[in-house]
Order: C-alpha cells, then sequence, then structure tokens
C-alpha cells in the first residue's frame, strides 16, 4: 500500500471518529455525516495525481478542524430555551454583554490625495 493511499484511508477514518463524536448521540445526523463522507470520498476515488490529491487532504483536514473546533449541538427543551452541548474542543470565544447605550465611534470623511 503507497505512503499516500494509507494517508487517504487516515483521513477518511478520522472524518468518520471526529463526525460520532461531534454528533454523539444523534443517530440521524451521524448517518447523513457519514453518507456524506463516503459520497465525497468515492466521488474522488478517479483523482490520480499526487498534488490533487494533497489538496484534497487539506481539505479533509480543514472540514475535521471546522467539524471539531466550531460544531455545536442545540436541542430545544421547551419553546425558546436550547440546552447546547458544547465538546472540549469547541472553540470558546470571549462574549460581551450587550450595551444598548453603546456608542458607535464617529470618523471624519478623509481627504484624497493629490495626483
Amino acid at each position: 500500500m503507497s505512503a499516500l493511499r494509507k494517508e487517504v484511508l487516515q483521513h477518511f477514518k478520522s472524518l468518520h471518529r471526529v463526525s460520532q463524536s461531534v454528533f454523539e448521540g444523534d443517530a440521524k445526523t451521524i448517518a447523513a455525516c457519514r453518507a456524506k463522507i463516503n459520497e465525497e470520498y468515492k466521488s474522488k476515488k478517479h483523482v490520480k495525481n499526487e498534488d490533487s490529491v494533497r489538496e484534497l487532504l487539506k481539505f479533509s483536514e480543514e472540514i475535521e478542524t471546522e467539524l471539531r473546533e466550531n460544531v455545536i449541538q442545540a436541542k430545544e427543551k421547551s419553546p425558546g430555551n436550547y440546552e447546547l452541548r458544547i465538546t472540549e474542543g469547541t472553540t470558546k470565544l470571549i462574549n460581551y454583554p450587550f450595551q444598548e447605550d453603546a456608542q458607535l465611534p464617529i470618523f471624519k470623511s478623509g481627504r484624497r490625495c493629490k495626483k
């Protein structure tokens, strides 16, 4: 087995593992994600150029990162109330409270440069 083929299979398996951990407990979404991963890999099966395969592997890594860091699940507990399932790898940003009386700065229009 070539090293590149082995790398492709590792990415394929890794995407499946990440989708299972991100969507844990949601069998319908896991099945849809699994089908999409399989479909995309099968559609690219004919690609033989090593540079093209490397680009596809990079894209696969980006998707895996996106799934791991930016996807959260929300389940409606009651009308208007949601419970979020945030995983360990989810990127957490600093949230600032909303201030209704906040003033946006007003910038003076600049002068154009002479040619």
